[in-house]
């Protein structure tokens, strides 16, 4: 029975299906897309909507384009400027290529398909187009405007000049006036309203001008030529282009020598006129050529000659040289002048130069005549171009440029020869060679305490000149007093001059002071421990008042330039005071360290043990044992007083332990750490 109700049930849907499917119909379109008008840039859209049988298979849509008024037909895809080209629905992003495009919209489904009417794409613009037309018409002239979009409104600014037909464009100007007029073209659309003008010129009829600038210029040179005809067209010529040119803005330009004819052709809408203005071409003149001697002597005169005429003579320093109006050139003093041959015109000036130089006979020789024997002197003569000569060559030696050099003790004589314009002259003078001076020596203390003086002298070389080489650290006299003004070396020096030389000897003086000294030790203290007092400078004694109270162990003055004074206080409560003395040149300074009458804690770190050091001081064999409640080993590290590790090692805690510190003579510091506890101990080393 259930095999027979499944059988029945399959043969009754198979027979609705075969019965639909035979009675499935074609799409009919009922609602057709619609003319659109729509701004350039904005979206238009079109819509289709259509029927067909239900319950067959889904119906789908699809959308055509004509570009040429339906000729022909291409399908839409989807693309920059289509969008929905599979729906019922077109989205076209306008632009002003798809003005004039129809669309139609097709619905599809297995038995067909059906097609909409076409809609009309309508793409305005926000732009009033470009017109065209002529810029300037004669009084009474008419003329048609255009712009390039249709549509549009055609008026004019001023009714008193022309008037325009608002729908053709045709303007026609008023007898009575000219000037500028502004032709207007608006367009109203969906965009909005969009204005394109152009400026007209209602012109008159015109009389030649005359052109106006100068009329002679240079080769090379310009000049601006202007015409009171400007509302026009024109242009410019010149009958020689080969003696100047002239541009579209009336620059003449000069190519040559000579005269042209420029030409200036204007033309409006009325008529057309010409004005001629001849122009000069000049050029500079020529230089010419100087002709004559180039040196004169000194107080005499010579004549320069020039191949042009009408020019004007220079001198570039008349100091040196004068010249006359008819280049006669007199020499004022030795040196070198440029006499010039000026010529000007309109063009600018052209200069011819010439050179001259003016000699002197030979001067009176300067300088020191004398000088040691191996040591060098120059003389001068204030003429130049001379040569230089010594008489005899085994007392004396000259070079070139006048440096002679003594060889013997003896005298000779000193030349120097000119030739020049003014003949041969020679000027000589004795030079005599002997020996070099000795300086002999400096005698007097080698030092000076600070804010004293002392005397030093030369007594084998009187009448030379003393020098400090610091004046503020010591100032010395002219007989030789010196003055210390600051701590330290200062070098003197002592120089002797005569006629064959110079000599300078230097004493080193050494500006001393009284010591200062600074002292500093423990505030408070522990019976029985040793401490160092420290002091600075270095190289003084230490001494106490009491040694019933405290103990000097030993003193030592370190490489770090301080002192230092390994002390134990024996008993508190009785004063003892611990001084330091230092002696030098300017006498002796003492300061002291007053023992604490108070007590103090153990040197030790807040625990039970302690770190021996014996002995103490040393020569470099000690031994250390930490003793402590701890067990194990202690890490020491010995430094120095400025904090170099000089030795670190472990050693076993309370036990002796042998040590060999090999370093040098000074104070050291020794630090065991056991656990979390250190001590602290010093040695002195006295090698």
């Amino acid at each position: 029975m259930k095999r027979s109700f499944y059988l029945s049930n399959l043969l009754f849907f198979c027979a609705i299906f075969f019965s639909v499917a035979a009675n499935a119909t074609v799409p009919t379109v009922h609602t057709h897309p619609k003319n659109d008008t729509v701004c350039a840039g904005t979206v238009a859209s079109f819509f289709i909507s259509a029927t067909d049988t239900p319950g067959t298979d889904p119906m789908t849509y699809s959308w055509l384009v004509s570009t040429n008024a339906g000729a022909t037909w291409d399908t839409v895809r989807d693309t920059t400027f289509y969008a929905g080209a599979g729906t019922d629905t077109l989205k076209v992003t306008s632009r002003m290529m798809l003005n004039g495009y129809w669309y139609k919209g097709v619905a599809h489904n297995s038995s067909g398909l059906d097609i909409s009417n076409y809609a009309l794409l309508k793409v305005d613009t926000g732009f009033a187009g470009a017109i065209s037309g002529p810029n300037s018409i004669c009084r009474s002239g008419t003329v048609t405007f255009s712009s390039s979009v249709g549509g549009g409104t055609w008026s004019s600014s001023d009714l008193s000049l022309a008037s325009i037909n608002s729908t053709s464009g045709f303007l026609t100007a008023t007898a009575s006036g000219f000037g500028y007029d502004t032709v207007k073209y608006t367009i109203t659309n969906i965009c909005g309203t969009y204005v394109s003008w152009m400026v007209v010129h209602i012109d008159s009829a015109v009389t030649a001008q005359p052109i106006v600038g100068p009329t002679v210029t240079c080769s090379g040179h310009y000049i601006m030529l202007t015409n009171a005809n400007t509302i026009g067209t024109h242009v410019w010529t010149s009958s020689l282009p080969g003696v100047a040119t002239v541009s579209s803005a009336g620059m003449v330009v000069g190519t040559g020598w000579g005269n042209t004819v420029i030409g200036y052709s204007f033309t409006n809408a009325c008529s057309s006129v010409s004005s001629f203005i001849t122009v000069h071409l000049d050029t500079t003149l020529a230089a010419g050529v100087i002709s004559g001697p180039s040196h004169v002597c000194r107080g005499s005169w010579m004549h320069l000659s020039e191949t042009v005429s009408g020019g004007t003579w220079i001198s570039s320093n008349t100091a040196v040289a004068v010249v006359d109006g008819s280049g006669n050139v007199t020499g004022v003093y030795q040196g070198v002048a440029t006499i010039s041959y000026y010529s000007s015109n309109g063009c600018g000036a052209s200069i011819a130069t010439h050179p001259v130089t003016v000699d002197a006979p030979a001067s009176i020789i300067y300088g020191i005549d004398s000088v040691g024997v191996g040591l060098t002197r120059t003389l001068f003569d204030t003429t130049i171009g001379g040569v230089w000569s010594v008489a005899d060559t085994s007392i004396a030696h000259v070079d070139s440029v006048g440096v002679f050099t003594g060889v013997s003790i003896g005298v000779t004589t000193a030349s120097y020869t000119v030739t020049n314009s003014c003949g041969t002259t020679v000027a000589t003078v004795p030079f005599y060679v002997g020996a070099i001076p000795t300086g002999g020596a400096i005698t007097g203390a080698d030092s000076v305490c600070l804010g004293d003086s002392i005397l030093l002298t030369n007594p084998t070389a009187p009448g030379g000149i003393w020098a400090s080489a610091a004046d503020t650290q010591a100032t010395v006299s002219a007989g030789g007093s010196v003055k210390g003004l600051m701590y330290g070396p200062v070098n003197i020096s002592y120089t002797y001059t005569n006629g064959f030389g110079t000599t300078t000897i230097v004493k080193t003086i050494f500006v001393n002071q009284p010591p200062v000294i600074t002292v500093t030790g423990p505030s408070i203290v522990s019976i029985g421990v040793n401490y160092f007092l420290r002091a600075v400078p270095w190289g003084g004694v230490w001494t106490q008042s009491n040694s019933s109270v405290g103990i000097i162990l030993a003193q030592l003055d370190s490489f770090s330039l301080v002192s230092y004074a390994s002390i134990i206080i024996n008993e508190l409560g009785t004063p003892d005071v611990f001084t330091y003395t230092l002696h030098n040149t300017c006498g002796n300074r003492s300061a002291t360290y007053n023992a604490p009458t108070e007590l103090g804690v153990a040197n030790v770190s807040g625990n039970e043990g302690k770190l021996l050091i014996a002995p103490n001081p040393a020569s470099g064999q000690i031994t250390l044992n930490l003793e402590t409640p701890a067990t194990g080993n202690a890490t020491v590290t010995i430094t120095n007083v400025v904090g170099e590790k000089m030795k670190e090692f472990t050693m076993p805690v309370n036990k002796n332990y042998e040590l060999n510190l090999d370093v040098p003579s000074g104070l050291y510091f020794i630090n065991a750490t056991s656990g979390n506890e250190t001590f602290t101990g010093k040695i002195i080393i006295n090698r």
